[in-house]
């Protein structure tokens, strides 16, 4: 029935295609004129409409997986992003679903004390890419390019400049805190409540700000690695359980065998700023209490963390009042004198959940692959030349040489853009697993950054894969 109706639809096409095709075979006769377009305009804008059609899908099949391909899902989630009146009437659906998995949020409502702070981050860390307490992550080891090892390292802070924190009294904390408390109040907070939560929120976060290195010490990258495994970690830094914390985030996480991915003592993790971590195995005490019935200051660090998901993940986003809200707070920073239109920030946000399918459209139709392709020879001819340079030096141990045309051989070349990007199946192979949600703009972000995230964590059993 689906082919009859599609040759159906074919035959009626090409009726109408051999009509218009006599039209203009006769219109070509009468006035003897080319009219086919070759400006560079015409020329260009040909080039893209190709490069965007998935040329692999049947139109008959999937008409729109043929003319849009990569560019589906990232289009979507832009006309989301850029539709207000519908992420108003939707974003509190789903900010109370994940306040709720977090266990509440003590500054508006009950909090379930049985949620460890290890569980709570480890949410945030696998679910949403939250780097406000210590950052986690998966990536190549710098002492072994081969493999993808467990990687911490201090925080990302709010305030942008560890700086703000420090000095007291300035009007950039103030702006902070008052940023916190409207916020809060937005949010249906009780009015003294926001005051309280928002003082003691900067409070964590200016004593976790003064225990992070500032960035002009952080510039020897061989000086700040320290591996460690995690049972030395258990040992010396022993109030945060940290192979909880690991074997949480992982626990959605499975080889391609479909095997639990699970962590004990021998699992080793590099840590940059190791200095960091013990002082912050100090600090958390201090606001954060193991014993099961209420104390307030165990809520501070929840508080904070909740605060830090929200701004981070749904606060720049959230159209009126809570725009103009943070708009006040750039303004006073001097970072913006005029709110950025709707669409800069929806841009910016496809930018980073799908980092290689706007890449891949860059690089179609901006990028010159005459020049990618010189640099590359060029490239190529330097290796060669170092390597008969090896062969006329005496001074160099056969082995030495022998060690320096293995370490040459193993050079891969990065130039420009990886290869890959030309392929538009390949890119989007990377994003079979991000689902759009119609009209809901939150719900479909965090389940690209939830798929994003995993992608990353994935890695840590895979070997790097040195062509991306």
């Amino acid at each position: 029935m689906g082919t009859a109706r599609c040759l159906g639809v074919a035959v009626v096409v090409l009726l109408l295609l051999c009509a218009a095709l006599a039209a203009a075979l006769l219109y070509l006769q009468l006035s003897k004129e080319e009219e086919v377009c070759l400006t560079s305009g015409c020329i260009q804008t040909a080039s893209v409409i190709l490069s965007s059609m998935n040329s692999s899908v049947d139109p008959c099949d999937d008409f729109y997986e043929y003319a849009c391909g990569e560019w589906i899902k990232a289009k979507q989630f832009y006309r989301l992003c850029l539709n207000e009146s519908e992420i108003m009437d939707e974003w509190r659906k789903v900010f109370d679903e994940v306040v709720k998995m977090f266990g509440g949020w003590p500054s508006l409502g009950p909090h379930d004390p049985s949620m460890r702070i290890e569980k709570l981050y480890a949410t945030m860390v696998s679910k949403f890419k939250v780097d406000s307490l210590f950052k986690a992550t998966v990536q190549p080891d710098d002492k072994n390019s081969e493999r993808h090892v467990l990687l911490l390292d201090q925080p990302a802070l709010n305030l942008f400049a560890r700086d703000f924190y420090i000095a007291a009294d300035n009007d950039e904390r103030l702006a902070y805190m008052t940023l916190i408390r409207d916020v809060l109040v937005l949010l249906k907070a009780d009015a003294q409540t926001a005051t309280r939560d928002a003082a003691e929120i900067i409070e964590f976060e200016t004593a976790l700000a003064n225990i992070t290195m500032a960035e002009e010490q952080r510039h020897d990258i061989a000086e700040l690695y320290t591996k460690m495994t995690l049972g030395q970690m258990t040992r010396e830094l022993p109030y945060f359980n940290w192979k909880m914390f690991f074997n949480e985030v992982f626990a959605d996480i499975k080889t391609k065998n479909g095997t639990d991915i699970t962590f004990d003592d021998t699992t080793e993790v590099v840590v940059y700023g190791v200095e960091f971590l013990r002082r912050l195995d100090k600090l958390l005490p201090q606001f954060h209490s193991r014993l099961v019935y209420f104390i307030l200051h165990e809520l501070k660090v929840v508080n904070y963390l909740s605060w830090c998901w929200f701004f981070k993940t749904m606060l720049r986003d959230l159209p009126d009042p809570f725009s103009l809200t943070i708009f006040k707070f750039y303004k006073s920073l001097n970072l913006l004198n005029v709110q950025k239109v709707r669409w800069h920030g929806c841009v910016t946000r496809i930018n980073s959940l799908m980092p290689m399918a706007t890449s891949s459209i860059y690089v179609k139709n901006h990028f010159d692959h005459e020049a990618k392709e010189q640099v590359e020879e060029m490239i190529s001819l330097i290796m060669e030349a170092f390597t008969d340079l090896l062969e006329s030096e005496d001074w160099l141990t056969p082995e030495t040489k022998a060690f320096a045309k293995q370490k040459v051989q193993t050079m891969k070349q990065k130039i420009g853009y990886p290869d890959y990007l030309n392929d538009s199946g390949a890119v989007d192979v990377e994003y079979n697993s991000f689902i759009v949600y119609p009209g809901d703009y939150y719900r479909t972000k965090f389940k690209f950054y939830e798929m994003y995230q995993k992608d990353v964590l994935e890695r840590i059993v895979q070997a790097v894969d040195r062509e991306r």
